[in-house]
C-alpha cells in the first residue's frame, strides 16, 4: 500500500457534493455509456471507479482512488478550456493523481477500446502503488 494518499488542499463542502449530484443527474451520453461499461466490466473485481467525483476545487469525471487514476470525457467546450485543464491536471497530478483523457467521440465510436486502455492502465498503477518494498 503507498505511503503517501493525496489529499486535496481543502475539504470537501457540501456545495461540492451537492454540484457532484448534480453533475451525474445531467451527465452527457458519453459519461454515461463509459459509467455502464465500467461497472459491467468491474462487476466482479477489487476495482472500483466513482464518477463527478470532487476533488477541491475540481470535480473529476472518473475516478479509480486505488490507483489515483482520473478519467476525464472532453466535449467540445474543452477545447475553448486548454489553459484552464492544464492547470487542473497540474494541480492534480500534484497530489498524486494521473490524468488520462478521451474525447466524446472516442467513447462513443470505440467503447470497448477505452474500457481497456482504462482498466489495462488501472493494472499498472495498481502494481506501482502497491509493489512490495525491500
Amino acid at each position: 500500500m503507498p505511503d503517501y494518499i493525496p489529499l486535496a488542499q481543502r475539504k470537501r463542502s457540501k456545495q461540492d457534493t451537492l454540484r457532484a449530484k448534480a453533475l451525474r443527474k445531467e451527465a452527457p451520453m458519453e459519461e454515461r455509456l463509459l459509467w455502464n461499461a465500467l461497472r459491467e466490466n468491474t462487476k466482479r473485481s477489487a476495482i472500483h471507479f466513482r464518477r463527478q467525483h470532487p476533488i477541491p476545487p475540481y470535480i473529476v469525471d472518473f475516478i479509480c482512488i486505488k490507483a489515483l487514476l482520473i478519467i476525464e470525457i472532453d466535449g467540445p467546450s474543452h477545447d475553448l478550456r486548454i489553459a484552464h485543464d492544464t492547470q487542473r491536471d497540474m494541480f492534480l497530478g500534484k497530489l498524486g493523481y494521473e490524468i488520462i483523457r478521451f474525447p466524446n467521440e472516442e467513447v462513443r465510436n470505440n467503447l470497448e477500446n477505452v474500457v481497456k486502455m482504462i482498466l489495462d492502465r488501472v493494472h499498472e498503477r495498481i502494481e506501482i502503488l502497491y509493489a512490495p518494498r525491500p
